[in-house]
């Protein structure tokens, strides 16, 4: 879960209902007066909403998970996309192999810094 602050930010819900949860996505009014003139405290800055589906549950962790500096876990990324693209991304440089420092030596994948300028369309390839 995370909040988006400001003009056209993104917020990321999750909202638990004894067995059952919701992962919402929401996103607040692009337009700078409307949002500084709306109150925060009624929502009237949020513009828009929707349910996630696992499908965009998985393609948002992969979102954010790859521009962080542990990545995504290599096997939970080779699951979710198409190999040959995943490939030659990695042979590009746009997407980097690292190991996590836990006991168990995880690999994972990663956008390098110097790619993260264009990291939507990095990360669009995969889906």
């Amino acid at each position: 879960p995370y909040i988006g602050l400001g003009p056209a930010a993104h917020s990321f819900i999750v909202q638990a209902d004894g067995e059952s949860r919701k992962y919402y996505r929401r996103w607040n009014n692009a337009d700078l007066n409307a949002y500084i003139g709306a109150s925060v405290t009624s929502f009237e800055h949020v513009r828009g909403g929707e349910i996630l589906s696992e499908k965009e549950l998985s393609e948002e962790k992969i979102m954010l998970a790859l521009r962080t500096s542990s990545g995504i876990d290599a096997a939970y990324l080779r699951g979710h996309s198409e190999p040959s693209v995943l490939e030659r991304l990695l042979a590009r440089g746009l997407l980097v192999e690292v190991t996590n420092g836990s006991k168990h030596k995880k690999s994972a994948f990663r956008i390098p810094e110097k790619h993260l300028f264009i990291s939507d369309s990095i990360i669009s390839d995969l889906f």
